[in-house]
């Protein structure tokens, strides 16, 4: 580097949720830099920073949206999850686990439509996420960040709608 030069060193840490860790808070982060140059002349620097923790408050809702009557065997059933993201922070490695109750866990809701959304723009199954279904136990899957090149975080403000149907046994 040239004399008078300077360059910058950027972090992106993970924080675990600790008591000592809440939206809002900030506390002072202080680094130090110490090293020799080529000419054996060693040097020191530091600096602070302030840092303010952020995180992401989610509110999830699931509802029937259309539900026939009388309900019979073979019957279709819609349901609609919402997860809207009220927090300060982007919401990462979400994976969302729906069970379906006995007498609707034969079909495969995987296998008929689904509908994601995130903010409105439609989201590509295999890319932004993986649906999977177990009928043994009716437990169905939305995994935003499990597999390699899956990552797909709801931003603050940011609202994920996943429409999909099952039927009666």
């Amino acid at each position: 580097m040239e004399r008078g030069a300077w360059w910058q060193v950027v972090f992106r840490v993970r924080v675990d949720d600790v008591p000592a860790v809440s939206d809002g808070k900030g506390v002072n982060n202080l680094g130090k830099l110490a090293g020799e140059n080529t000419f054996g002349l060693r040097y020191s620097d530091r600096d602070g920073a302030e840092i303010s923790y952020t995180e992401p408050e989610l509110a999830i809702d699931k509802t029937a949206t259309s539900v026939p009557s009388p309900l019979l065997p073979g019957s279709t059933v819609a349901y609609r999850i919402t997860v809207d993201n009220t927090g300060s922070a982007a919401a990462r490695d979400v994976l969302l686990e729906d069970v379906l109750p006995v007498g609707m866990r034969g079909y495969d809701p995987t296998g008929g439509p689904i509908t994601v959304t995130l903010n409105g723009s439609p989201l590509a199954p295999g890319v932004d996420y993986l649906a999977s279904y177990v009928p043994a136990t009716g437990l169905l899957t939305f995994d935003f960040c499990q597999l390699p090149g899956i990552d797909t975080p709801i931003p603050p403000g940011g609202q994920l709608v996943i429409d999909y149907q099952s039927q009666v046994d």
